[in-house]
This record gives structure tokens, C-alpha cells and sequence, in this order.
């Protein structure tokens, strides 16, 4: 079962070739549920993607600086103030030129959801 996103989780906007990505997804947890110590991120926790890490890209390609879409990862079960909490199977994409697909690691295991 996945686990569920808190504020102690990675994500990361893609680590794929060419090393264009690896910038930090700015989160934004709720204080309603609390999990080891961590505020848990629902679905519209994702926000601004920080200064990506790696050098300037080329002229033809953009760093991402935001996650433009969410295509899985949303629990169907698991929802706080009726917003789904996010979970390690997320996946979107953000703004980059060409796209970073998100990379996530949770962090946790104390709970999980669907």
C-alpha cells in the first residue's frame, strides 16, 4: 500500500537525462494530520518548484519552476477537510522545457492509504 506525503518527503522535479531537472517541489503540509512529527501534504499542497540545483540549460530548453499537472498519486480514500492526501505513487509533470516528470520518495511508513 502507499505511503502517505508529508512534510519530511522528497519531490523533486525529474532526474532524468539531460540533468535539466532535480529542483525542489515547494510543499505546503496541513495541520490536521499529523504523522511522525510531520504535517501531511494533500493534493493541493504542491506549489512552486525552488531554484533547480543544476546548471543553466540550454538556450532551446527551461527549468521547471512549477508542477503543472497531477496525473496519479491522489489517495481515492484518505481525505482531510474533503481534499485527498498525496501519496508515493504521485506523478505529474512540471513546466520545464522539455517536462520534468516528478520524483518522489515519502520518507514514512507509519501510514499508508489507497
Amino acid at each position: 500500500m502507499p505511503s502517505v506525503l508529508t512534510m519530511g518527503s522528497t519531490i523533486l522535479c525529474g532526474l532524468a537525462a539531460p540533468k535539466l531537472h532535480g529542483g525542489s517541489v515547494t510543499k505546503i503540509g496541513t495541520p490536521k494530520l499529523i504523522v511522525a512529527g510531520k504535517q501531511v501534504v494533500l493534493l493541493t499542497g504542491l506549489s512552486s518548484v525552488k531554484v533547480c540545483t543544476t546548471a543553466p540549460p540550454p538556450a532551446s530548453q527551461k527549468p521547471c519552476t512549477s508542477v503543472t499537472s497531477i496525473t496519479k498519486g491522489q489517495s481515492t480514500k484518505l481525505f482531510v477537510g474533503g481534499v485527498s492526501v498525496l501519496l508515493d505513487t504521485l506523478s505529474g509533470v512540471t513546466d520545464g522545457v522539455p517536462p520534468g516528470p516528478l520524483w518522489v520518495t515519502a520518507n514514512q511508513a507509519k501510514l499508508t492509504a489507497i
